[in-house]
């Protein structure tokens, strides 16, 4: 069976582990932060949309560095890099921004 890929070459199944993995790496970002190891901060008004701020970035990021790999055509451990330095490049975007601000 092949796997459907869109017009960048990226299969669904690539964006499905670059959409969990981005939320998985967020939402264990934001339970160890200020200490408190709980998620209680999901109750405040604007929480979600910080986790976006955070969430798309990180995604994004992935998904930029995998384009890149493709291009540059290395045939294994593709994924694998595009996750962690898309997580790493996207988060650092994110703080460097905040810290800029």
């Amino acid at each position: 069976m092949k796997a459907s890929t869109l017009k960048s070459g990226i299969t669904y199944r690539e964006i499905l582990i670059f959409l969990i993995s981005s939320l998985a790496i967020v939402l264990f970002l934001f339970y160890i932060d200020e200490g408190y190891y709980s998620f209680d901060w999901i109750k405040e008004p604007l929480a979600l949309v910080v986790l976006l701020i955070y969430f798309l970035p990180a995604f994004l990021c992935q998904l930029f560095i995998h384009t890149i790999l493709l291009k540059i055509n290395i045939p294994t451990g593709r994924t694998v890099l595009s996750v962690i330095i898309g997580i790493i490049l996207g988060i650092g975007l994110v703080v460097s921004v905040f810290y800029l601000l």
